[in-house]
């Protein structure tokens, strides 16, 4: 089946961010990519604006489908450490790639910016009745960095690397920490004095 119109351009959208990054994208850029007019492209979003926002939502969608598809139930049901394997699983899965991370980057910093990715991030990570310990946190960045890492080449990971990678975090998070800390090693500073950096 054809995709819509509106799967197109973001798709295109997503294309000219990769290559080009955010300035690359114009509704000229996006018409001659999706292989529609202006006034088409136009007709499903008025601005630039609009379709960088329809790209983060579509991507914050997927994430939400595929990480209920993995829980298997409704997350509402699901405990905070089932939340997190279903997110670092799906994460890394499909890592989105250079296109999202530069419409993401940019979306970050506009008003309102990030707000459906961020919420999703939260309804998957958080809960008002616990807190992330230590080796949680620092593996939810560990994902992170991974997707930065891969989306802008400094660490292309193939599927199998991503899955025994899932597979470390996941063990990670899921192992209990007492009182939820990470021990430093003794001897070293936890982080390098002002002006050592």
């Amino acid at each position: 089946m054809r995709p819509s119109s509106r799967e197109r351009i973001i798709d295109a959208v997503l294309s000219i961010a990769a290559r080009s990054g955010v300035p690359g994208i114009t509704m000229e850029t996006v018409a001659i990519e999706s292989d529609l007019s202006k006034g088409g492209v136009q007709y499903h979003f008025a601005s630039k604006e609009e379709m960088m926002q329809a790209v983060v939502d579509e991507v914050t969608q997927r994430f939400e489908r595929a990480a209920t598809a993995y829980l298997g139930g409704p997350r509402e049901q699901a405990t905070l450490t089932r939340r997190l394997e279903a997110f670092v699983r799906c994460s890394m899965s499909g890592l989105p790639g250079p296109g999202e991370l530069a419409i993401f980057l940019h979306d970050a910093h506009s008003s309102g910016g990030g707000d459906s990715w961020n919420a999703f991030v939260e309804r998957w990570t958080s809960a008002p009745e616990e807190t992330l310990n230590d080796a949680q946190r620092v593996m939810l960045l560990a994902v992170d960095g991974l997707w930065l890492a891969d989306a802008s080449g400094g660490a292309s990971t193939n599927q199998d690397d991503r899955a025994r990678i899932a597979d470390f975090i996941v063990a990670t998070i899921t192992a209990p920490h007492p009182h939820g800390l990470l021990q430093a090693p003794r001897g070293r500073a936890r982080l390098c004095p002002d002006g050592e950096v």
